[in-house]
């Protein structure tokens, strides 16, 4: 992971990796919580060398907020969903 805290809190720029080192999720936070534009990925290859990209959409403090756009089986399938307050 990388991140930093500032007066105690997740501040800034937010990284997670696979245990391999390949990217996981990547966004920011402020005042702790999750907030901003978020991206997460997973492995579509054998070799985990190929990344996909997931989910994407926005947090506002903590909650899924706006439209979120999930894609499944190799990007051949694409799902939106509308959040309201992490709803």
């Amino acid at each position: 992971m990388y991140y930093f805290f500032k007066n105690n809190y997740l501040e800034g720029e937010f990284i997670r990796f696979y245990p391999s080192g390949k990217l996981r999720a990547k966004g920011s936070c402020k005042g702790g919580w999750l907030h901003g534009q978020w991206s997460k990925y997973r492995s579509i290859t054998l070799d985990k060398q190929e990344l996909q990209e997931i989910a994407t959409g926005e947090y506002v403090r903590g909650k899924k907020e706006g439209v979120w756009t999930y894609t499944y089986e190799t990007s051949k399938k694409v799902r939106k969903v509308n959040y309201k307050d992490g709803k």
